[in-house]
């Protein structure tokens, strides 16, 4: 049995994709009546991100490497290698670009490219609903930062790394987990 490490939803909720051990990759449709084995990475496929119009996925492996791949034909469109840090998680803004975490930074990165534009500190990440603003935390702080420019709007000091990030439904509110240190809701 191979065990999910990433999942993500389709914006328009037509597709599933789930990341496994050992560079599997899955894309199902909704229904389930359509699954699509995606093949490329070599190791654990540890984020999964959809494009805001669905049309592609992205995927980031400790194999270090990024790939964009079509929904349509889950054809293997783009292969970056970046850096010498893993991939822990992906998000993609509405900008042409995508957001991903490698150590202790976040890297803003041209979809077509892989090119980095933008670097922030950060180790988890998450996109508000409306794909306006980034939570971002590094271990010391929590950072609401504005898209695409990744400045800061605020800081809170929270000196134990997040373990997780989410916006509310409709963006107004943080949510932190601090693992056995318990969780926190933030004004966004």
């Amino acid at each position: 049995t191979r065990v999910p490490y990433s999942l993500a939803v389709s914006p328009d909720g037509q597709w599933i994709a789930v990341g496994m051990a050992q560079g599997f990759l899955e894309l199902w449709s909704s229904d389930g009546s359509v699954k699509r084995s995606l093949t490329g990475h070599l190791d654990t496929v540890d984020a999964v991100a959809f494009t805001p119009n669905s049309r592609q996925l992205i995927s980031a492996s400790p194999d270090l490497t990024t790939k964009v791949w079509s929904v349509a034909d889950a054809a293997l469109q783009q292969s970056f290698t970046v850096g010498t840090d893993a991939m822990t998680q992906v998000s993609v803004p509405s900008q042409g670009r995508f957001l991903m975490s490698a150590g202790s930074q976040l890297y803003m990165r041209v979809l077509a490219t892989g090119a980095s534009v933008q670097t922030a500190p950060g180790t988890i990440l998450a996109l508000s609903p409306d794909g306006g603003l980034l939570a971002a935390h590094d271990g010391q702080s929590l950072y609401p930062r504005s898209l695409p420019s990744l400045d800061p709007i605020a800081s809170i000091s929270e000196p134990i790394a997040a373990t997780a990030l989410g916006f509310s439904g409709d963006g107004r509110f943080i949510a932190a987990s601090y693992g056995t240190a318990g969780s926190k809701l933030y004004s966004a």
